[in-house]
């Protein structure tokens, strides 16, 4: 019999905002204007380094691509000034003076070691298999037994997960576990960096999809039992809806995704996290299952499931804050002109409102009262 993991008492919604659109993401490619000839030639070496790193990486040991990971983010940490104080202005704003400027350094240090690491490990990914993932991975035969259990609903599963620990090595392992899932990738400006990286994503089982439409996609997945997997902890997309949500004290404009699919379709909200260990391996955890608010109102309904995802998120990071993301423009968008304690990269767009174009997610804007 599997392990209950019951979904934790997560607080509702506290901040009276509303909806907009975020107008951010990269623009689509458009086959009426081509990349000129400078720029095709530049992709082309682009995707051809990285065919040739696709190559190469596999054929080296674990511990070596650990190490160049180190190296290279420790590189990226002095090397790239305005990611290094996006990661600052991030850490003032979640941990204030909880940290002090030493540690600050060191978490976000450790945050450019961490995303090296991630992507070279997703490009040593394909020496992962069936037989060998459990000396990478760890996993409680009684979490994945509750995990099935979920699954066995027959209604779906959602698994939110935000950029912590080594997601790159959980997603993979997932798939070798026998846990593929549907996913939306993002488009990039060079096809073939999108097509090498889909593939080396998806070589365990996992379906990715283009956000165009995206939503369909993944209702019909989960219409069928099947499973979904979105990260949480990113911006929500000009034309894909969204809803304002606390993150560490601030407005955060997030996907409103996870709530409504799991309110249409009955789908499970399971959390996710690839807790590290040492050597680059990790521990992968399902659960707990977030329930989602049922008050027959759906758009605070919508909001207190989405706050609910988020919250699970922010806990884990201020447990662990080194092994989260922070140099990911986490405030982009700010619901105001004023800055206020806004780091200096948010930006305010009044127009934002009238950018929603994806009727299955929109949610009418509407003054919010604050949970009690």
């Amino acid at each position: 019999m599997g392990q209950d993991f019951p979904a934790p008492a997560l607080p509702s919604p506290s901040i009276p905002l509303q909806t907009t659109s975020d107008t951010d993401g990269p623009r689509r490619r458009s086959k009426d204007n081509p990349p000129s000839l400078l720029k095709r030639l530049r992709y082309g070496l682009e995707g051809a380094g990285l065919e040739a790193a696709a190559l190469f990486i596999p054929l080296l040991p674990r511990a070596l691509v650990n190490a160049l990971g180190w190296c290279v983010g420790t590189a990226a940490y002095f090397a790239l000034k305005e990611d290094r104080q996006v990661g600052f202005a991030n850490l003032d704003i979640a941990l204030g003076e909880t940290k002090s400027p030493k540690e600050k350094k060191r978490i976000v240090m450790s945050a450019f070691r961490n995303l090296a690491s991630n992507l070279l490990g997703l490009f040593w990914g394909p020496r992962l298999t069936e037989k060998n993932v459990g000396r990478y991975v760890k996993t409680d035969p009684d979490n994945l037994s509750w995990l099935e259990q979920v699954r066995g609903r027959g209604k779906g599963v959602i698994l939110v997960t935000p950029h912590y620990g080594d997601w790159e090595l959980g997603s993979l392992a997932a798939g070798l576990l026998g846990i593929p899932y549907t996913t939306v990738a993002e488009p990039t400006k060079n096809p073939a960096i999108e097509r090498i990286i889909s593939r080396l994503r998806s070589r365990s089982g996992h379906t990715t999809v283009p956000p165009r439409f995206a939503v369909v996609k993944l209702y019909k997945a989960l219409a069928r039992g099947g499973t979904v997997t979105l990260l949480i902890d990113v911006n929500a997309r000009r034309g894909r809806g969204g809803v304002w949500l606390d993150f560490f004290g601030l407005p955060v404009f997030n996907t409103g995704a996870v709530a409504e699919l799991a309110m249409r379709t009955g789908a499970a909200i399971v959390f996710v996290a690839a807790h590290p260990l040492p050597g680059r391996r990790i521990t992968l955890t399902f659960g707990p299952e977030i329930e989602p608010s049922a008050t027959g109102d759906h758009e605070d309904d919508v909001l207190t499931t989405s706050q609910r995802c988020l919250d699970a998120c922010a806990a884990l990071i201020r447990e662990h804050p080194e092994h989260w993301l922070w140099t990911y423009k986490r405030w982009k968008r700010r619901p105001a002109e004023e800055m206020g304690r806004f780091p200096f990269y948010s930006k305010y767009d009044e127009n934002t409102e009238s950018r929603q174009k994806d009727p299955a997610l929109v949610i009418t804007p509407r003054p919010l009262a604050k949970a009690a």
